[in-house]
């Protein structure tokens, strides 16, 4: 394996969220762990704690994106702080498309939807009578799970963006725009 994905492989992230009552933990590139601090699962009310759980992706992708370029720092000898500038049209279009997918996953028991565009401006919905019904485990599993489903929803359309704009040739069956399978626009 190489440098950098052995860098990736060993990189552990920890953020809590903005009342600092939810912490996540991302390790092994995308197995994500999620709790609450004690006694406040049932403190709160669902706007609150979509708002906490929508701003803790924010924070979680945006650590994870500096600890993938701290890596890639470390793999190549020299410092990266973001996504080079580049003069090439193709990479450009797949940048801002990249920029602009819209990625979604819903819990197991549609507890808890969540949608993001970008992976950066996150919104988390709360079914009504979610906190009422749930108790904190059970959440915590829902949500562990949107978050899995999510990572996949985003591996996957990005593999396709990837097809699209660089040519993987993938198999026609794995050819998926925006969540719709379609063919491979002629180049």
């Amino acid at each position: 394996m190489g440098i950098l994905a052995d860098r990736l492989d060993n990189m552990v992230l920890r953020v809590t969220s903005p009342d600092n009552m939810i912490m996540a933990k991302v390790e092994k590139r995308f197995t994500v762990t999620l709790a609450f601090r004690p006694d406040t699962y049932e403190r709160y009310r669902p706007t609150v704690l979509e708002h906490q759980l929508a701003r803790l992706g924010t924070l979680v992708w945006t650590g994870y994106q500096r600890g993938y370029y701290m890596a890639l720092s470390e793999a190549t000898g020299q410092k990266v702080t973001g996504p080079r500038p580049t003069w090439d049209p193709n990479r450009r279009r797949f940048r801002e498309e990249q920029a602009a997918t819209v990625f979604k996953a819903e819990s197991p028991g549609g507890w808890i939807r969540c949608e993001n565009v970008g992976m950066l401006n996150w919104q988390v919905r709360l079914k009504s009578g979610a906190l009422e019904r749930l108790d904190e485990r059970t959440f915590l599993s829902e949500a562990t799970e949107t978050v899995r489903r999510l990572i996949a929803d985003y591996r996957m359309k990005m593999i396709v963006l990837k097809d699209e704009h660089y040519g993987l040739d993938l198999p026609p069956g794995l050819r998926m725009s925006k969540g719709a399978l379609r063919p491979r626009p002629a180049r």
